[in-house]
């Protein structure tokens, strides 16, 4: 037993031994020679890339970083009205240069950036109107973000007074309900842009003679009417070429005379007002020329958005119907209508029976 032990003993110190004597052979002919012409050969290959210095030429001037700081926007939400043509919605930029109009964004900015030292802002609307279209009624909702804002709380009062002075701006800009807002508040305005129906107001100029019970046969009394409008002819260098489908929910009509009458009407979000009225060579089909028995036969003047309806939401104006008396706000308020802060009645639609 004795002499086994010592033999296997002396067995696996011979291999060892030889493991070691392996190890220095393989080490002894990896040189620091060797090591160092490998070293030369890599940099000779990569100096034959092109744009490539190998090895790295010393800089002549220490090297600069920076660091940018950026804070998060601030936003301020609430209806804006304007009572004028001729002011865009956001500002009109062409390569880098101001537009020929003034707009909503700008005079909005002007008071509430520097209420926040912000370095930039930007307007986010719940749709557009074109530049001379006015937007009257409860107004549109809007969001104003306030880019590198370096003032970040601010007082409801402070924001009051910010709105007194836009509403006495000479662009004819007014804004209502504005109070501080979230990111969520934007993604409701523009998100929700699609679903709410427009009202609108258009002075019609018609080619034929035309009578109010006319009017009222061929136009009052459509409901729910179908509508295709293939891309205006006026946009089809911003959008693209296709057929959408609108509904004009209902219509109304005040005659003027013979040839001029006023329309207003519901429409769903994003319909073409002025296209529906002129027909746009018949692109928009049916139109309102094509209602009256003639293609072609009207024209718009003038167009008005009088409200922006929430879904499920109606307004009233009032001389055109007899549902809200302005001498009875109680009577009114109990029968589900509430009064904005730009004087009109709007309440939740009743459900049909």
């Amino acid at each position: 037993m004795r002499d086994a032990s010592r033999s296997d003993g002396t067995h696996g110190q011979a291999q060892v031994l030889r493991l070691e004597e392996g190890a220095r052979v393989r080490c002894a002919a990896v040189t620091l020679a060797k090591v160092e012409s490998s070293i030369v050969s890599l940099g000779d290959a990569l100096a034959t890339l092109p744009g490539l210095n190998c090895p790295p030429k010393c800089p002549a001037e220490p090297a600069e970083g920076w660091v940018a700081v950026r804070r998060e926007s601030l936003f301020v939400r609430g209806r804006y009205s304007k009572t004028a043509r001729g002011v865009s919605q956001t500002a009109w930029r062409l390569e880098g240069q101001e537009g020929l109009y003034r707009s909503v964004e700008e005079v909005a900015a002007d008071h509430l950036a520097p209420l926040f030292g912000a370095a930039d802002s930007r307007l986010h609307g719940s749709g557009r109107e074109d530049v001379d279209v006015r937007m009257l009624g409860g107004g549109r909702p809007f969001v104003l973000e306030l880019k590198q804002p370096r003032i970040s709380s601010v007082s409801q009062a402070a924001i009051d007074q910010a709105a007194m002075r836009i509403n006495r701006s000479p662009e004819g800009v007014t804004v209502t309900e504005l109070r501080l807002a979230t990111t969520s508040d934007v993604d409701a305005v523009t998100a929700g842009a699609g679903d709410k129906r427009k009202e609108y107001a258009a002075l019609v100029r018609c080619k034929a003679a035309v009578t109010p019970e006319f009017l009222r046969e061929r136009l009052d009394a459509v409901k729910e009417l179908a509508v295709c409008q293939t891309t205006p002819v006026r946009v089809l260098h911003r959008r693209s070429l296709m057929d959408r489908p609108k509904v004009i929910h209902g219509m109304r009509t005040r005659w003027v005379n013979a040839h001029w009458f006023v329309l207003r009407l519901v429409t769903s979000a994003g319909a073409y007002v002025k296209e529906f009225v002129h027909g746009d060579l018949g692109r928009t089909q049916p139109n309102v020329g094509a209602l009256l028995g003639d293609e072609g036969g009207a024209d718009i003047l003038q167009l008005d958005v009088l409200n922006v309806l929430a879904p499920g939401e109606e307004c009233f104006h009032g001389p055109m119907d007899a549902l809200v008396p302005a001498d009875e706000p109680a009577a009114a308020a109990e029968r589900g209508w509430r009064l904005t802060d730009a004087g009109v009645w709007v309440r939740r639609a009743p459900a049909e029976p």
